[in-house]
């Protein structure tokens, strides 16, 4: 089984009618049974005038030996938020 481990780091101000994001970093991860990921920080600058950021992440999956329906290879998850005073 391989997985793929998508993490994403936007600004979002959810105070307007169009809500707009912008994407500021992600990370991206192959993730495979009995292999070691070394850690690594995660910097990115935040933009002025940003009123929330948000950490989002979203994982997709493979096997060989499953069949595994397309709709359930893939999946995502709110993971942090944090508001930021302008």
């Amino acid at each position: 089984m391989q997985a793929n481990l998508n993490i994403y780091a936007f600004t979002i101000n959810p105070n307007t009618q169009n809500i707009q994001t912008e994407i500021l970093s992600s990370l991206s991860f192959s993730l495979e049974k009995k292999k070691d990921i070394p850690a690594q920080d995660w910097i990115f600058d935040i933009p002025q005038g940003t009123f929330w950021i948000m950490i989002l992440a979203t994982i997709s999956n493979t096997s060989p030996k499953n069949n595994i329906a397309e709709d359930h290879k893939h999946t995502g998850t709110y993971l942090w938020a944090k508001s930021i005073n302008p």
